[in-house]
Formats: C-alpha cells, structure tokens, sequence
C-alpha cells in the first residue's frame, strides 16, 4: 500500500482540481493491485478548503483526515506521515497536479531498484502566474553536482519512497517567519543524500506546479530564507 500525503490550507476552490488528480492517481494505482491510503493533513484550513476535502468522492472508508494548527509545513508533513499505514509514501500538495501513472510507477521504480531510492516526476510543468516546463535532475546522471544543492534546490517537493526513509530523515521546522529557515524540503532532500539515498527521476511521470503570486515559495524567496544546517555540508571534525 501507498499512503499519499497531502497538505492543505487556504487553497479553496483550487483544492477541487488538485482532489480530482489525487483521485484519478488513485484510480490508476488500484487498477492494478496497488491499494492507495489518502491521509489529508487540514494545517490552519479554512471553512471552504476543509468542507470540498471532506465531502470530495476520492475520499473513503479508511483514509486519514487530519485536522492540525501547526502553520508548518514540515511539521504537517511529518504529522501525516506518522499515521501513514503504507508501505510506501508520497508527499503531495494540496494545489498542484500530478500525472495519473505517477505514483504506480513509483512503487514499482523502488521495488526494482530498491529501498534506497526517493522518486521525483521525470518532468515538472509550471502554470499559472507563468508557464514553462523543465526536466528535473537525477542524481545518477551527468547533470548532477551536489555542490550544486549548496545554491539551489533541484528538486520539486513531490517524492514517493520507501516509509524506512521518512522514519530515517523527518523534515524540519520551516517556521521562517519567526527564525528566518524554511525550505524544509531542500533540507530534506540534503540530508537523504548525505544517508544515501539516491534521487531518481520515474520516467514518463509529470507534475504541474501551480505558480500563483502570493506563495510559501514566493515569501521565503523575496524575504531570502535559508535552509537549516544540513549534514550535507557541514564541516568534517578532525
């Protein structure tokens, strides 16, 4: 079983769009044997958004609807994922799209290469405030310069991997209004590396990545958040 995390907030009407893509995801999976667990983290909801997650049809018996206050990413997602009953786990977004096949493909990803291995879609397209597409990088190829993730992070924050990675390396606190660290997902993705855990791109899978003009990303980016330390790149005592 996945168990398919996914934060929402404030999204509102847009919360629909996104709960129509988890459910054709979900459809895929258990078309092929892959039993799917939605757990819904409500962090700070508002009366709309928590009311169309609720009473939306990809929801059944047996999912896990999570009312928190946490204003925190990181600290959502963690929560989720500790009720998480799948073998294997994805984050998700609660105002983004994701292609139907990719957390299927996924799954099987890891199980022939093996626990080791975080997925990311092959391709990401932005819509929205402004459109473009790119391939994201993976980390056994050419492309890729871990020095590289000491600027920038390369990735998206949509992963599916094995639960032993999530209970290994939990995201941080990305309070960045009140200490000025965020981007809990660029730290997570540092500190897997430096557990080695390889970064894959699952072919043929996309995400849609909704830009608008207010964001998380948008008000870490202009208030020029950090990353908390990671043991990426932390300096070796001798």
């Amino acid at each position: 079983m996945i168990s398919a995390v996914t934060t929402f907030h404030r999204e509102g009407y847009l919360a629909q769009i996104t709960l129509n893509s988890i459910e054709r995801c979900r459809d895929y999976c258990e078309q092929r044997g892959l039993k799917v667990e939605l757990v819904f983290v409500l962090d700070r909801a508002d009366a709309l958004t928590n009311k169309l997650v609720r009473e939306h049809s990809c929801v059944k018996a047996g999912d896990v609807l999570i009312e928190a206050s946490n204003g925190d990413l990181g600290l959502s997602r963690n929560l989720g994922i500790s009720k998480a009953g799948g073998e294997f786990i994805a984050i998700l977004d609660g105002d983004d799209l994701y292609s139907e096949s990719w957390l299927f493909d996924s799954v099987e990803f890891i199980k022939a290469r093996g626990n080791h291995i975080i997925c990311h879609p092959e391709m990401v397209v932005n819509f929205g405030m402004y459109n473009s597409y790119c391939q994201q990088v993976d980390q056994e190829s050419e492309e890729f310069d871990v020095d590289g993730l000491f600027a920038t992070n390369f990735w998206t924050a949509w992963v599916v991997a094995h639960r032993d990675v999530f209970q290994q390396v939990e995201y941080a606190k990305s309070d960045h209004l009140t200490s000025g660290f965020g981007h809990e997902d660029w730290h997570w993705n540092c500190e897997t590396i430096h557990r080695g855990y390889i970064h894959k791109l699952v072919p043929e899978t996309c995400g849609f990545y909704r830009r608008k003009t207010v964001s998380l990303l948008s008000e870490q980016l202009s208030k020029r958040v950090h990353i908390r330390k990671t043991s990426l790149f932390a300096k070796s005592e001798k």
